[in-house]
């Protein structure tokens, strides 16, 4: 059966599970609301990292890494008004916007959002506090499919429908840009991830449609459909003259088209937490551009993830507990090309086993060990992580 169909299967099987669950909402899973009644909130989440080659003939030195530190500042004018911010340090010398929007509230069904935005694709990239998954390290998933933190600049609408147990983000946005200071930036390599803009002086002639559906309306599970599609950005059409045949064409080679779905679920019964996702990018107008930047980009990228946890030692009025875990990820960002054969170089899966002890929901202490393989490699690549989460 293709790797795609399993992922399906196994988010539908969490579905047909959700409704034995215990009675819920969808807020078991949605993070803390940083907006006060009224006023100033101030936030922050952190994550410290050591990461530790093991298992080859060579010595391999581990890295320390203080992997980020985001500030939150969020402010409530009114019941209607708001706005939100982050500011992120990571590798403690890079400073971005990760978020930066304002919210004004027509409705319980209708809110107007605008500014720098988490684009809504699988789970991590909306909800990517280090204590609120399991591992040191994000999923590979949700680093090289879907390039968390993804975030650009746009403005769109999002709303909560109770009778029918949904939630709704629909939002316009700039694009990935694809080439820019005479170089492409897409790549088999990292996939759509050095095309992100981040809201730094970002670029766009091709605006991006992004959205997703949330299902809460199961007891302990909530499931999510998500779309985004656009064309990238390129530079060689700034200050373009559109009666230039030859240059219109050289600029329409280093532009691909973009449709990325997502599908995830996750689930919650007692102790048990289980999580399961699904991307599939199909990439257009490959061919020309692979041509024009010399990249080996694929046609077609997916993957999924499947994962486990348990809690043990709990004490639910403080949030105290010991969660193992296990993940199996596959991921391929070279499974369809239109221009040579798929490398299978960038056909890779993965397994993660670890454990977090949890002091609370906002501090953990992390270990996982990893195995990592691509369809080249004769052994496994393993590596030892361990690293504290932080988020109030």
């Amino acid at each position: 059966m293709r790797t795609k169909w399993i992922a399906f299967f196994a988010c539908w099987l969490g579905v047909a599970a959700g409704m034995t669950a215990q009675t819920t909402t969808d807020s078991t899973f949605i993070p803390n609301s940083p907006f006060p009644a009224s006023g100033l909130a101030i936030g922050a989440y952190a994550q410290l990292d050591y990461n530790q080659p093991v298992g080859k003939s060579t010595y391999e030195t581990g890295t320390l890494d203080a992997h980020r530190l985001v500030t939150t500042l969020a402010y409530r004018y009114n019941a209607r008004l708001r706005f939100m911010s982050e500011i992120e340090v990571e590798h403690g010398s890079e400073i971005f916007i990760e978020q930066a929007w304002m919210s004004w509230k027509f409705h319980e069904a209708l809110r107007f959002k605008a500014g720098v935005l988490l684009v809504p694709m699988g789970i991590i990239n909306e909800y990517h506090e280090p204590p609120t998954y399991s591992g040191v390290e994000r999923p590979l998933l949700d680093t090289y499919l879907v390039p968390s933190t993804w975030r650009e600049m746009g403005a769109g609408f999002t709303g909560r429908l109770p009778v029918a147990s949904l939630n709704y983000q629909i939002y316009v946005l700039n694009g990935f840009a694809s080439y820019k200071d005479g170089q492409g930036l897409l790549k088999a390599s990292s996939g759509l991830r050095k095309g992100r803009q981040k809201a730094i002086e970002s670029f766009v002639h091709n605006p991006a449609l992004s959205a997703k559906l949330s299902y809460y309306g199961l007891p302990g599970l909530e499931w999510s459909a998500s779309l985004y599609a656009g064309k990238t950005q390129s530079d060689l059409f700034s200050g373009l003259d559109r009666r230039d045949a030859k240059a219109v064409a050289r600029a329409d080679s280093s532009v691909i088209g973009t449709l990325m779905l997502g599908t995830a679920v996750r689930f919650k019964k007692g102790r048990w937490n289980l999580r399961a996702q699904y991307i599939y990018a199909r990439l257009s107008h490959t061919e020309a551009y692979n041509a024009f930047t010399g990249a080996e980009l694929g046609s077609l990228m997916q993957g999924y993830y499947l994962e486990a946890a348990a809690e043990f030692f709990r004490d639910p009025a403080k949030g105290r507990a010991l969660v193992p875990f296990v993940r199996y990820e596959f991921y391929d960002t070279n499974s369809k090309t239109d221009s040579h054969n798929p490398n299978p170089a960038y056909k890779r899966h993965a397994w993660f086993v670890g454990a977090a002890w949890k002091f609370n929901t906002g501090m953990a202490l992390k270990l996982d060990y990893r195995w990592q393989q691509s369809a080249l490699d004769s052994q496994w690549n393993q590596m030892l992580n361990a690293g504290v989460g932080v988020w109030f």
